[in-house]
């Protein structure tokens, strides 16, 4: 991850691992990276509107 982070909230579709907000000790979060364990490297995706942590994570509609 490029961010340091607690609180994340982490789901898995389509072959990468995303960690969607958190807090990385001094601030909220709200940025969204995804891993691929295929090239062992982290991306930035999208942010999500609001700071989260402890958040729960599902996928709706697989988008």
């Amino acid at each position: 991850m490029t961010y340091s982070r607690g609180g994340v909230g982490v789901a898995s579709m389509g072959g990468l691992v995303y960690a969607i907000g958190g807090h990385d000790g001094q601030r909220y979060l709200n940025t969204v990276e995804a891993y691929d364990p295929v090239t062992n490297s982290w991306r930035p995706v999208t942010d999500i509107k609001d700071c989260r942590a402890g958040a729960g994570v599902a996928w709706a509609n697989c988008r």
